[in-house]
């Protein structure tokens, strides 16, 4: 297993902390826009939720992050690569909308 932040580690989990010119600075409430990696279900004692992979927008090839939330925090029909707006309070997510394209 390696260590957060190395090449190789996986994921970070994304509450507290948001990443500004490489230091962890903590976010007690706001929001920040990201780029959708991937949505996965997951099971814990018959509770599901789900466990949303995300990169900064600023760096969509760079870290990938995780937040796991309930289904009912999610918007719907959400695909990868679709940018999302996470909104946080006290560090976690606590919301997740995707991001309405600009008209044309």
């Amino acid at each position: 297993m390696g260590v957060a932040g190395e090449p190789g580690a996986g994921p970070q989990p994304a509450h507290a902390h948001t990443v500004a010119s490489g230091n962890i600075i903590g976010m007690l409430r706001g929001s920040r826009e990201v780029i959708l990696r991937k949505v996965q279900p997951v099971s814990v004692h018959g509770q599901i939720s789900w466990d949303v992979y995300f990169a900064d927008a600023e760096d969509p090839d760079g870290q990938v992050s995780v937040a796991r939330v309930g289904p009912e925090t999610v918007s719907p029909r959400l695909e990868p690569g679709d940018r999302i707006r996470l909104d946080y309070v006290m560090g976690i997510v606590t919301a997740i909308h995707k991001v309405p394209l600009p008209p044309a």
